[in-house]
């Protein structure tokens, strides 16, 4: 471990004066978009608790920062946070703090100095393997070595801070690839195309450039929908692409930078439609529960007016739609203000991407939001750690999706069947070919929404080829759902309780007698908040399938103190229809074949 330098002597005062604490080098642009939308215009807070020795790396967790630090992982910090040591982001508030003078504005800047010059020694350019560099941790690193050369003054120091950049700048141009690519490779080469403006060579700038329009293309699908499986880092990634429309709008990469904006204004009609009435983007993936960031999309866009909850932007009129992310959202309708009236739904399909890091194996998971309350939900990521919460809430058996005792090809797609929506009710078909090949088990569900009594059917078909199958439907309710009762008249009756207090309840309808069981240790988590674990509740429908058979099985769920029920009738044309009734209210739809 290298000494810590905290002389202020050991470089020139970043401020020779008074009125250069005016500068503003604080409010860099280039520099702000490494790593964030916005910074503080006070960080005395962070800086100080940093000199002190402590980094809140928010939900990440603590590092306690030693006089002589050893970089080593911490139980206070999650693998992440662990991660995020090399990045030394975390760092910059006493650089900015330093820029904008104060009775310690020196000693903040030697502090800041001293913690990179501590780290390139512990870590040797030989020694440094694929996770320091990972182009996340690496090319955050990176993007501190920009705003180092930025904001400091002192010519040595910016002579070293500049080779530090060569070197890390060279590493994050030759780990590019498209090849599983995600946000982090768009963190990456926004930082080495801001580098490479310091301390690279035209080639450099240019390859850079190229990196960050090919990502562009290829993190998102046509209609803005994410290729990750998690709307929520869909939205993360609509903060990235910000950072780089400013970043090449400075360098007067014009045409680049419009080209970004195109994609931001794509990202903003997927993540509207991928907002809960509350809100929230639904936790799918390893996207935790999280509202559409402000600042990014234009005033008049849906995605601001469902940010707004209709204080702002146009009202969104779409009530269903298929995305090529794999997704189904629906609802009954766009209510602005305090919404906990109308219903929502989504339906995990799969995807054309290969799988990214922050994919479940959720194909034919359900969700269900309604009057207030989240009935039925994906249990999100938790916390990125080792875990046997987090490797099993990754998993088919944590969702509420159909689950073979079998091995399954985690590979395997979803297929979208023909799909049909109107004024009365959509329909959505997924074949999940997860278990096909493995063991001969075929799963096919099909999703009713019935817009005019507001009721949710969910029609599962499992066939087998192979030998006897044992599947369950399960359902995994989320932590809003305080009971669940099973009823005399059949079904269950659902109690929950909304943001604002209010008690709400739910009934359900299953074809058989469900299993109905608290959270245990892994299975019923909630992670839905990042690091937090919230327990629900868990119902279970066991489904056995002999060699040849087909075996159907219905749920039925609807938001209110309603009798439900379901009757097999025949349409007209002959074809299978189902009759549902809610309370008074009654809808016939055909099924589908």
């Amino acid at each position: 471990m290298g000494a810590l330098l905290i002389a202020v002597t050991a470089f020139a005062s970043p401020l020779a004066s008074p009125a250069q604490a005016a500068d503003a080098r604080h409010d860099d642009l280039i520099c702000n978009a490494m790593h964030t939308l916005s910074v503080p215009k006070d960080e005395s807070k962070q800086a100080a608790q940093i000199m002190a020795g402590t980094v809140d790396m928010g939900s990440y967790g603590t590092m306690q920062l030693a006089a002589d630090p050893d970089w080593a992982p911490q139980a206070t910090l999650d693998l992440s946070g662990n991660r995020y040591q090399n990045s030394l982001h975390w760092a910059l508030p006493l650089l900015r703090e330093g820029t904008r003078g104060g009775v310690e504005a020196d000693l903040m800047t030697a502090r800041f100095v001293a913690l990179l010059h501590d780290w390139v020694t512990d870590h040797p350019t030989d020694q440094r393997g694929s996770w320091i560099d990972h182009q996340q941790y690496g090319g955050f690193r990176l993007g501190t070595w920009v705003c180092a050369s930025r904001l400091l003054v002192d010519p040595v120091e910016r002579t070293w801070v500049a080779d530090q950049m060569k070197i890390d700048l060279a590493v994050q141009l030759k780990r590019f690839t498209t090849n599983g690519a995600n946000n982090t490779m768009l963190n990456s080469q926004l930082a080495a195309y801001a580098a490479a403006w310091e301390v690279g060579t035209a080639a450099q700038r240019t390859k850079a450039l190229s990196n960050v329009n090919a990502l562009r293309k290829m993190l998102l699908n046509a209609d803005g929908s994410d290729i990750e499986g998690a709307p929520g880092y869909g939205s993360y990634l609509s903060q990235i692409f910000l950072r780089t429309e400013r970043v090449l709008t400075a360098h007067n990469a014009v045409k680049s930078a419009a080209a970004v904006r195109t994609s931001i204004n794509r990202q903003g009609k997927f993540l509207a439609q991928a907002t809960r009435p509350d809100r929230y983007i639904e936790s799918i993936g390893d996207g935790a529960l999280r509202k559409i960031a402000s600042g990014i999309f234009a005033t008049d866009s849906t995605a601001t007016w469902a940010r707004t909850s209709g204080a702002q932007g146009t009202l969104p009129t779409k009530k269903y739609g298929r995305w090529e992310g794999g997704y189904v959202f629906g609802r009954s309708g766009w209510v602005k203000g305090r919404d906990e009236k109308s219903s929502y739904y989504s339906l995990r399909t799969s995807t054309k991407a290969p799988a990214t890091a922050h994919r479940h194996l959720d194909t034919t998971a359900v969700t269900f939001f309604s009057n207030g309350v989240s009935w039925i939900g994906d249990p999100g990521p938790y916390r990125y750690d080792t875990s046997a919460l987090r490797r099993f809430i990754t998993k088919r058996e944590a969702h509420s999706a159909l689950i073979a005792a079998a091995s399954m090809t985690a590979t395997a797609p979803g297929v979208l069947l023909p799909a049909t929506s109107s004024k009365a009710a959509d329909k959505t078909c997924v074949r999940d070919l997860a278990y096909e090949k493995t063991a001969g088990i075929g799963l096919t569900r099909c999703v009713y929404y019935l817009r005019t009594i507001d009721a949710l059917v969910i029609q599962d078909v499992v066939t087998s080829t192979k030998s006897v199958a044992n599947v369950t439907q399960q359902w995994v309710l989320s932590p809003q759902v305080g009971s669940v009762q099973e009823q005399p008249e059949g079904g269950y009756l659902l109690t929950g309780t909304t943001a604002s207090g209010k008690s709400r309840t739910a009934r359900m309808l299953t074809s058989g007698t469900a299993s109905v069981a608290a959270a245990g240790p892994v299975l019923g988590q909630f992670g839905t908040i990042y690091g937090e674990q919230h327990p629900g509740t868990v119902m279970s429908l066991p489904i056995t399938i002999s060699v040849g058979q087909i075996q159907e099985t219905l749920t039925l769920v609807a938001a209110g103190d309603r009798p439900l029920g379901f009757e097999r009738t025949t349409a007209a044309d002959g074809r299978p229809s189902l009759k549902v009734t809610a309370g008074s209210a009654r809808q016939s739809f055909v099924l589908a074949q």
